[in-house]
């Protein structure tokens, strides 16, 4: 199927994706490869608002943050001239404007006037030696996993490991599934979270930056750290390691974008400028930004 031109098609359709629809004129087409608009995190908000919305209450950045997506989420059904394809996966991008995609109704080519790339990140597992023992994973694969697919991991010892959003929103939709949760957070966080995880019954370790994980069976064991000149370990059947994501790039590296190594920003960055003829913008986290810079 040939869909024709379009004046601007977004890919991704988390906040920065919803953000740069909603700011486009003319034609619009928004393709996620997700059953609903909003990106990974609305999901385990919804999952843990299901479950245990208490959690929601006690963790007002965990609040705010689903307000924002529900509210970008309206702003676009209410427009009525944003076109949403979901459960849509790119194939495979033609420089200079063709997209091929695949959704329920089978594959498609589509050309973009303006194309937008909110692909967002990839999971990175932390600088720490066994980083890829089975249990290790990031956050964005816990919501898929939990969230998106529905896995129950019931009454396991979970570690989530950084800083930030995603460090609660994983420790919250871990809880909402029944899991014994310890943070380990390895910078500064405002106090009245930490207070009311303290109440929610989560044990918290502070300055814990992970230097090995130790395994039994090839599975993981624990964590170990570096702390007062000793070594820590909190037992861990799964660890969730809440560092800066990898941007995505591949859609805009086929389409004409330059590739920057940034390592500040995650490692290597699209870039479209000065691009000659390059017709995509690259936004949010594909871009290099934190979650907290890609939401606000």
């Amino acid at each position: 199927r040939d869909l024709g031109v379009r004046d601007t098609i977004v890919i991704g359709a988390g906040p920065a994706g919803l953000s740069a629809a909603l700011c486009a004129d003319g034609e619009v087409l928004l393709l996620d490869d997700q059953p609903e608009i909003g990106g990974h995190r609305r999901a385990a908000l919804a999952r843990v608002a299901a479950l245990e919305d208490r959690i929601l209450d006690a963790l007002p950045r965990l609040q705010t943050l689903r307000d924002r997506l529900e509210s970008l989420c309206g702003s676009i059904a209410e427009t009525g001239r944003i076109e949403i394809r979901t459960d849509a996966r790119i194939i495979g991008a033609y420089q200079p404007d063709m997209l091929l995609f695949k959704d329920e109704t089978g594959p498609a080519v589509v050309r973009g006037r303006r194309i937008v790339w909110a692909g967002g990140a990839w999971d990175r597992s932390g600088d720490f030696e066994n980083n890829d023992l089975p249990g290790v994973l990031g956050p964005r694969a816990l919501y898929r996993l939990v969230a998106g697919q529905g896995l129950h991991l019931g009454d396991i010892r979970a570690v989530v490991v950084g800083n930030g959003l995603d460090v609660w929103l994983s420790a919250a939709l871990l809880h909402s599934q029944g899991a014994h949760v310890t943070l380990a957070l390895d910078g500064e966080s405002d106090g009245a979270s930490i207070a009311a995880a303290h109440d929610i019954g989560w044990t918290i370790h502070t300055d814990f930056s992970p230097t090995r994980a130790s395994s039994r069976n090839d599975t993981l064991k624990s964590l170990e750290a570096t702390k007062n000149g000793g070594v820590m370990r909190v037992p861990a059947d799964l660890a969730v390691i809440c560092v800066r994501g990898k941007p995505s790039y591949d859609v805009p590296y086929q389409l004409g974008a330059k590739l920057l190594l940034d390592p500040a920003r995650g490692g290597f960055v699209p870039r479209t400028e000065p691009v000659p003829d390059c017709i995509v913008d690259v936004v949010g986290e594909a871009y290099g930004l934190s979650p907290e810079e890609a939401i606000s």
